[in-house]
């Protein structure tokens, strides 16, 4: 889930940014701790598939491990790591830490995105209208014009790969 657009704040309508960014964080705060449930359930399955493989090669020995293979710990973890059930359970489990990190991530940038607004709507009240520039060689370039100048590019740029999304196209 791409949670960037989430993320965006509206400085024009910061009075509909601060009321719907508690259901937002609690939205992502969700997702978070379902992630985190699916990485216990990952691990355990990991810790029985493992179990379950172990107590095979000490039970049938040599018909699992092969022929002349003495049981002990390095063959039978040879045995288990090889085995494509305990791969698929690695990889599930590496799927589900991956989700559960950037589920992480997103709920802390909700958390800055609240700090952001609270200072926005601080500095608003205060009547702060300024904006910032950067001075360069040739002259003062206007950092907000730059700013929306990027962000029309990139509304540009989405707009036109959903539409060629929609048409099917690469």
């Amino acid at each position: 889930m791409d949670y960037q657009a989430e993320l965006a704040i509206d400085k024009y309508n910061l009075d509909v940014e601060l009321v719907e960014q508690p259901g937002r964080f609690l939205r992502f705060a969700r997702l978070l701790a379902f992630a985190e449930r699916k990485v216990r359930q990952a691990e355990e399955d990991v810790k029985v598939t493992r179990s379950q493989l172990i107590f095979k090669a000490h039970t049938k020995g040599e018909a699992v491990l092969g022929r002349n293979v003495k049981v002990q710990g390095q063959t039978v973890e040879a045995y288990y790591r090889l085995d494509a059930k305990y791969i698929r359970a690695k990889d599930v489990l590496d799927k589900a830490l991956y989700k559960r990190d950037i589920y992480l991530a997103a709920v802390q940038a909700f958390r800055q995105r609240k700090d952001a607004l609270q200072e926005l709507a601080r500095l608003q009240s205060q009547e702060y209208y300024s904006k910032p520039n950067v001075n360069m060689k040739d002259g003062t370039i206007d950092l907000l014009t730059r700013m929306d100048k990027r962000k029309q590019e990139k509304t540009e740029r989405t707009h036109k790969r959903m539409r060629r999304d929609m048409k099917g196209g690469k």
